[in-house]
C-alpha cells in the first residue's frame, strides 16, 4: 500500500487519465453511473478515492462535483491519503479519450442537462472478458434527469434475472445499443477505439472503429451531439457506416432506450418510449425519446430485453428495445442516419421528415421558428442537393436558421456549399472532416489544400497561428491544412 509521496506512482499519466475518466465520463449528470459493462445504472458510486489530488486537479475538482455535497466518511485511507479539502465542484466538459470512450456534456450545472458517451476500448481486462460486455460502438444517453438509452447493465455475478441468461447480459451484443451483421454476435469485446473526433461548446463529434470486434465486418460509428443553442434544444445523430464481408448482408442497428413503454408513431420511421417504469426513474417527471429512423430499413421489430439494475431482480425490468434491419448494396456497404430525440413538457420534440434522393438519404429536422437541421448521409461521390444545400462526402449535418446556414459539419468529404448569395461552405482536394459555426470550428485533415467560404473572409487560423494564403478573393480564401486535428477559426473584415 502506498501511502507516502513517490513521484513516479502520482506522475504516471494512465493513472491521471484513469481518475479524469472516472470524474468525467462513468457519471450521468444526475450523478448515477453509465451502463458499460457490469455496472448498475441506478448505482451512486462513492466518489471519495483518496488522494485523487495527488495525481489531478481535474479529476479532484470533478470528484466535488460528483459528491454533490456529500463529505468523506470516516477512514483510514481518507485520514492519510485526502490531505487537501475538496475545491470548488466543476462539472465535467465534452472529452474524447482514444482508447476508451467519448463523453459529451451539455455545459450546464442542471442535473437535467444532457450527456452522451460513445464506448469503444482497444484494450479490456483477460483479453476481452472480466467485467467487459460486447459493447464496442454502442452508446449510453442521459436526458432532463433520467437514463433514456443504456445497455444492459449488471445485477450482481453470474446472475441473468426475469427469465434472460447471465450470456445475454455478459456476452451479447444484442443486449446493447450496438450494430451487428446478418444477426451474428461481436467476436470481440475490444474494438480500435475512437479514431477520429473533436469537441466544441455546440457541437461535438466522435468517431468508432469496430476493427475487428465484428465477425464478418466492419462498423463505424459517428456519433454527434447538437448541443442546445439558438434557443432551441439538443439530441443526438448517428451515422453508422457498415462493410460487410459479403455482398447483400443485413446490417442490424439495436436500441434499447431506458423502458418498457413504446409507441410507434409511423410504421419503420419513428418510435417513441416513456422512460421507465417509475421505479427506475429518478427525476419526478416524464421524460420521453423518439428514435427517427432516417434511412428506411427493410423491417423493424420492438423486442424483450433485461435492463438490470443493482440491488437484485426486484430493481431489475424487461425493456423493449427496437431491432431495425438495413440491407447492403452489392459491395456490402450500408450507411445509416438515426436521430435520438429526447423530450419533456419544457422541451418540444422536433418535427422530423425522412428525405431520399440519388444514392443518400437523411432526416430534416425543424426545431420550429424558421430553424431547421438536415441529417444526410450519402454513398456517392457526387454533390448531394436538398433544400437550397450541397456537399460531397459521406454524411453531413447543418442547420439553416432564417434562410442562412448557421452551422454545418461534413464527415470525409470534399465540399459544402449553404446555397446563399454570400457563400458559407469549404472545398478541397482530399477528404477532410470540417465542423463551422460563425468563424470558428474544427478540421480533421491528412494534410490537404482547402478553400474556405466566407463572407469578406482575410485569414484563417490553425490552432491559434495564422497560416499562408494560397490564393484568395472576394469572398474566398485558400490555405494549406497540414495533417491532424486542428481548431478553426476565420479572420474578416465585419
Amino acid at each position: 500500500m502506498l501511502t507516502a509521496e513517490d513521484n513516479t506512482w502520482y506522475s504516471d499519466p494512465k493513472i491521471d487519465g484513469f481518475y479524469e475518466w472516472l470524474y468525467g465520463a462513468a457519471f450521468s449528470p444526475f450523478y448515477r453511473m453509465i451502463s458499460f459493462g457490469d455496472t448498475g445504472p441506478n448505482r451512486a458510486y462513492d466518489p471519495f478515492d483518496p488522494g485523487v489530488h495527488k495525481f489531478s486537479i481535474q479529476a479532484f475538482a470533478n470528484l466535488a462535483w460528483c459528491a454533490n455535497g456529500r463529505m468523506p466518511s470516516g477512514s483510514l485511507f481518507h485520514y492519510a491519503l485526502m490531505d487537501k479539502p475538496l475545491p470548488k465542484p466543476k462539472k465535467p466538459l465534452s472529452r474524447i479519450w482514444p482508447d476508451g470512450c467519448a463523453a459529451f456534456w451539455e455545459d450546464n450545472p442542471s442535473d437535467r442537462s444532457l450527456m452522451g458517451v460513445l464506448w469503444n476500448c482497444k484494450n479490456t481486462r483477460h483479453g476481452g472478458d472480466g467485467h467487459s460486455h460486447k459493447e464496442v460502438n454502442a452508446i449510453h444517453l442521459c436526458a432532463y434527469g433520467e437514463h433514456i438509452l443504456r445497455n444492459s447493465g449488471y445485477v450482481g455475478w453470474g446472475n441473468g434475472p426475469l427469465g434472460f441468461s447471465w450470456d445475454y447480459v455478459h456476452n451479447n451484443a444484442v443486449s446493447a445499443n450496438t450494430v451487428l451483421i446478418d444477426d451474428k454476435d461481436h467476436s470481440e469485446k475490444k474494438g480500435g477505439g475512437i479514431v477520429a473526433g473533436f469537441t466544441t461548446p455546440q457541437f461535438d463529434y466522435a468517431c468508432g472503429d469496430s476493427k475487428d470486434a465484428l465477425p464478418n465486418g466492419k462498423h463505424q460509428r459517428n456519433f454527434c451531439f447538437v448541443h442546445p443553442q439558438d434557443g432551441r434544444v439538443g439530441y443526438w445523430v448517428l451515422f453508422d457506416e457498415v462493410k460487410s464481408d459479403k455482398p447483400s448482408s443485413k446490417v442490424n442497428v439495436v436500441l434499447h432506450p431506458n423502458s418498457d413503454d413504446c409507441t410507434p408513431l409511423a410504421d419503420k420511421l419513428e418510435y417513441k418510449w416513456k422512460i421507465g417504469p417509475e421505479k427506475q426513474t429518478y427525476s419526478g417527471h416524464d421524460v420521453f425519446v423518439n428514435i427517427f429512423l432516417a434511412t428506411s430499413p427493410a423491417s423493424v421489430t420492438v423486442k424483450p430485453g433485461l435492463l438490470a439494475n443493482m440491488g437484485g431482480e426486484k430493481n431489475c425490468f424487461v425493456g423493449k428495445y427496437l431491432n431495425s434491419t438495413y440491407e447492403t448494396d452489392d459491395e456490402g456497404g450500408r450507411n445509416i442516419v438515426t436521430v435520438l430525440f429526447p423530450h419533456d413538457a419544457t422541451h418540444p420534440k422536433a418535427k422530423m421528415t425522412r428525405i431520399t434522393g440519388s444514392g443518400f438519404s437523411g432526416a430534416k429536422i425543424d426545431l420550429g421558428n424558421s430553424v431547421t437541421d438536415l441529417a444526410i448521409e450519402s454513398d456517392v461521390k457526387k454533390a448531394v442537393k436538398y433544400d437550397g444545400v450541397s456537399f460531397v462526402g459521406i454524411a453531413a449535418l447543418c442547420r439553416l436558421k432564417d434562410d442562412s446556414n448557421a452551422f454545418y459539419f461534413v464527415r470525409k468529404g470534399r465540399s459544402f456549399d449553404n446555397g446563399a448569395k454570400s457563400r458559407r461552405g469549404f472545398e478541397s482536394d482530399v477528404d477532410v472532416s470540417v465542423y463551422v459555426k460563425d468563424k470558428q470550428g474544427r478540421i480533421i485533415s491528412p494534410g490537404a489544400e482547402v478553400t474556405f467560404f466566407y463572407p469578406d473572409v482575410t485569414g484563417v487560423l490553425l490552432d491559434g497561428k495564422a497560416v499562408p494564403i494560397l490564393a484568395s478573393d472576394d469572398g474566398w480564401i485558400r490555405v494549406k491544412v497540414t495533417q491532424g486535428t486542428h481548431c478553426l477559426k476565420f479572420t474578416a473584415t465585419k
